[in-house]
């Protein structure tokens, strides 16, 4: 899963509009800022196949130190310790953020192919899970999106604007994000190579969440009349 990832961001946020909308989109992102790093070291494995499923171009043979499931649950610990103890924040944001960390694995488990380890998660002979709906692009990209919007709409709700920006900023990261992903997902086959693919990745994951943060800063929580 791609930007639907962002989804738990934004529920989390209309839950506690105290928590920093820029850490959850960190969060929810979390185990892919460990992973794409772990590629480009050859400690993890990331493989470009033009066809390798319906919606993606790419295979993920080998990540046990951060897509499986005890090492999601793991990171997701350790953001909760850093949240509390390096960053300070309440108890009620360390614990939105944990579990914004923990649903990126659950997100995922919909859309990939079996790559996620679940048992004897460092042997070739690995039990691995996923119910494989990137085979099925259109179903796959309706989902995604189906749980972005919707999370959007709560977000929205459960906060008011304080200005223009916090009004059509929100707005436009939404339709940036679809349409990236619409790119993503339909777009002609573009040749690239597994280094270049995980440093992009890496590069739109921060910006993301720079431009959100910033938009957030807009808004406040609470329902009022939109200006």
């Amino acid at each position: 899963m791609f930007v639907g990832h962002y989804s738990a961001s934004f529920i989390a946020k209309g839950l506690e509009p105290r928590a920093s909308l820029g850490l959850l989109f960190i969060a929810a992102q979390f185990l892919d800022f460990v992973f794409f790093p772990l590629a480009l070291l050859n400690i993890e494995a990331l493989e470009m196949h033009q066809s390798a499923t319906a919606s993606t171009h790419f295979l993920l043979p080998f990540m046990p130190w951060s897509h499986s499931i005890w090492a999601a649950a793991i990171w997701s610990f350790i953001v909760l310790i850093v949240a509390l103890k390096v960053l300070n924040t309440s108890k009620t944001t360390a614990i939105l953020l944990m579990l914004v960390t923990q649903t990126h694995w659950l997100l995922d488990l919909l859309v990939h192919d079996s790559d996620l380890a679940v048992w004897r998660i460092f042997s070739a002979n690995a039990s691995k899970l996923g119910f494989g709906l990137w085979d099925q692009a259109i179903l796959a990209f309706a989902l995604e999106c189906g749980f972005l919007i919707g999370a959007y709409w709560f977000y929205i709700k459960r906060t008011h604007a304080v200005n223009k920006l916090g009004i059509y900023g929100p707005a436009t990261l939404l339709i940036v994000l679809i349409a990236i992903h619409a790119f993503n997902t339909f777009a002609p086959y573009i040749k690239i190579s597994a280094s270049a693919f995980a440093v992009s990745a890496l590069a739109m994951f921060i910006t993301f969440t720079i431009i959100a943060g910033y938009l957030d800063s807009n808004r406040r929580g609470g329902v009022k009349s939109e200006l």
